[in-house]
């Protein structure tokens, strides 16, 4: 029983931090930040050093860059107002990583994606600043260990004697694996062109270390059933 409570929290986990809208527009909020904190001086990011200026720093802060006519803070407008207008960083594609792979992996980084584009449209080819690169990351926060194995179960109610019990005698069908990693790929650009650069470099990439496509949707069909 207790085995499968960790397994549903995991599944409730795996759907939050899986939403591809939700981190999408998150990156957005940080690019738009950072944005704005070169502009003003490195304003937000200095307010950890005083308190009264720190709780200054709160969601009004969007508003204040999107109301804003200083002209130094144009970029971070514009992504303000991109997601007002749900014209969010485009989700490419994800694969998940080999079991066996697990245990030495190494984060993908953007730059890993844009030395296997090859050819394409985009003048100059892609940059790393045109990618986003997220390296999820999902366990029953004992690693790779089983949870269960540090929890001690009693017979009664009234035992003073606690037990461990092998999952072997629980069921045949309990995970034997307790982390999985994902790496899933944004684009900053909407342009198709962008997109399709950024699939095909994150195919070649899955080519030239794994060795096959891991991904499971093709990037067509992933592409086609974007519609935001």
């Amino acid at each position: 029983m207790c085995i499968h409570c960790f397994t549903r929290a995991r599944r409730c986990i795996r759907a939050c931090t899986r939403t591809k809208k939700a981190k999408a527009v998150e990156y957005m909020v940080v690019d738009a930040l950072v944005e704005a904190d070169a502009a003003w001086n490195s304003k937000i990011s200095d307010s950890i050093w005083d308190v009264k200026e720190f709780i200054k720093m709160d969601d009004t802060l969007l508003k204040q860059i999107e109301n804003s006519n200083e002209a130094a803070l144009g970029k971070a407008r514009d992504i303000v107002r991109r997601i007002r207008r749900r014209e969010l960083y485009r989700f490419v594609n994800e694969y998940t990583v080999p079991e066996e792979r697990v245990a030495d992996f190494k984060p993908v980084l953007a730059s890993d994606i844009t030395a296997c584009q090859g050819t394409n449209n985009i003048p100059g080819g892609l940059k790393p600043d045109d990618i986003i690169v997220q390296n999820l990351k999902i366990d029953y926060g004992k690693k790779h260990r089983n949870p269960v194995d540090s929890v001690r179960f009693f017979h009664y109610w009234d035992d003073e004697k606690s037990i461990s019990i092998p999952k072997e005698q629980v069921s045949s069908l309990l995970p034997h694996t307790f982390v999985q990693r994902t790496v899933r790929v944004y684009s900053r650009s909407r342009d198709d062109n962008y997109v399709d650069a950024v699939a095909q470099a994150f195919t070649n990439f899955q080519r030239h270390n794994l060795g096959q496509e891991q991904q499971i949707t093709p990037s067509k069909r992933q592409r086609t059933a974007d519609w935001s």
